[in-house]
């Protein structure tokens, strides 16, 4: 019905490939009454097996069931289409964003690597050189005299030489 309406004209609105929106419009609402009016006339009327041949061979129905199969079936293809193409760049956007987060991240461990923990490890360097030079600076027989600093040194001795003793033996 449509598709006659556009026959010998170069430019029709309602080209297969090139529909409008309101063209579009147009042509669902003109497909769901012609469709409504086939119901209401159906209904309506005596079913007897001749009239029901009659509303099968319908123009009206042989033309709504053309249009079906020529507009609605290739726009349906094109929007699929761009449906498809829609979700992949969806996707590769994501991926992307899910890159600039995961090397943001990286950053952010690397900066607290370098400004919280080796700061933290030096200070942690500091106080242990502090602590093994004040070791060093007590008398030998003063440091076993203080239970504390006894039981420290024998328990780093027996662990860092218990080695050397099982070679040596």
């Amino acid at each position: 019905m449509y598709l006659e309406a556009c026959t010998g004209f170069p430019s029709c609105p309602i080209d297969q490939s090139d529909l409008t929106e309101k063209g579009l419009y147009a042509t669902v609402v003109s497909y769901w009454q012609d469709l409504t009016s086939i119901h209401y006339d159906f209904i309506g009327s005596n079913k007897t097996q001749q009239r029901i041949g009659k509303f099968l061979n319908s123009p009206l129905l042989l033309s709504n069931q053309q249009m079906l199969e020529d507009l609605f079936k290739i726009k349906h293809k094109s929007l699929v289409e761009v449906l498809k193409s829609d979700i992949d760049t969806a996707f590769s956007q994501e991926y992307i964003s899910n890159q600039t987060v995961f090397a943001f991240f990286i950053l952010y461990v690397l900066a607290l690597y370098l400004l919280v923990w080796r700061h933290f490890m030096r200070g942690l360097l500091a106080d242990l050189w502090r602590a093994k030079t004040c070791l060093t600076l007590l008398p030998v027989d003063m440091c076993y005299k203080i239970e504390e600093i006894r039981g420290f040194i024998y328990r780093n001795s027996s662990q860092s030489n218990h080695g050397s003793d099982r070679g040596g033996s």
